[in-house]
């Protein structure tokens, strides 16, 4: 049976009250490491944005505020960043919130939806604040990056 959990979270950087709502089939929180662990088909929504995966660990600090966030397995990601549409998956997501930096890691892609552009790579930082994006392939496979172009003629 799927637990919901309803969180309200002030995240250090914002003015204003952000709600998370959780879902996941079980929870456990360590005060004294101050982290919760979400497991078994996990969602995560904030606005518009939504995250899916195995697991979740939340950290927070000292004062309850989460700064980062790990997603593993089986990834997934709707998120509306620098006003733009993306959704991307891999097997590890951390989301770091005072950078507001997201890096997936393992068979790494994210998507434009907009625009369809798509890039894959092993590992893939975007960066919400300055609007940077970064991709590394690996060994045995390059990052890639895949767009459309109009025909001028």
């Amino acid at each position: 049976m799927k637990r919901k959990l309803i969180v309200i979270l002030f995240l250090g950087l914002f003015a204003k009250a952000e709600h998370i709502e959780i879902d996941s089939e079980s929870f456990f929180a360590d005060e004294k490491n101050q982290l919760v662990e979400f497991v078994g088909n996990v969602t995560v929504t904030k606005g518009k944005d939504e995250l899916n995966a195995d697991k979740i660990v939340v950290y927070s600090n000292n004062s309850g505020q989460p700064f980062k966030y790990v997603a593993s397995g089986n990834v997934y990601i709707k998120v509306f960043l620098n006003e733009k549409h993306y959704n991307a998956g891999g097997n590890t997501l951390t989301y770091e919130t005072k950078e507001q930096k997201y890096t997936l890691e393992g068979n790494a892609f994210l998507i434009e939806t907009d625009t369809d552009r798509k890039v894959y790579g092993e590992t893939i930082e975007a960066n919400q604040i300055n609007g940077t994006y970064s991709v590394k392939g690996k060994d045995s496979e390059p990052a890639k990056f895949v767009f459309q172009v109009e025909d001028t003629k």
